[in-house]
């Protein structure tokens, strides 16, 4: 019965880590920009827009433009997904779990 409690107690543990990752992931932003620094995206850790910046020079071709958010966005994206990864593992202490815990967000 004791080995029981200990897994009880284990799995509260996750439960708490995992409430704070949440909030981490939903209260950290992450700058993403074109390659030439005209369209700046920021987005959270869990890859939500947050907000858009355009240079000027941008707004006259709208197909460059589209082109240039995607990669911006792509760029901050992969930045927040990179960070997510980092802190589920610290929370998992690397261990592979049979299910994504990044669902649970």
């Amino acid at each position: 019965m004791s080995n029981f409690f200990n897994v009880l107690k284990q799995a509260q543990d996750l439960k708490g880590k995992v409430s704070e990752l949440k909030y981490k992931l939903e209260n950290t932003n992450f700058v993403g920009k074109d390659d030439e620094g005209q369209v700046e995206v920021i987005v959270s850790g869990k890859g939500i827009l947050l907000d858009l910046n355009i240079s000027p020079e941008c707004l006259g071709d709208s197909s460059l433009l589209k082109k240039k958010i995607r990669e911006a966005y792509n760029n901050a994206k992969v930045e927040a997904d990179g960070f997510s990864k980092e802190e589920i593992n610290k929370v998992t202490g690397g261990i592979p779990l049979p299910f994504d815990l990044k669902s649970f967000f």
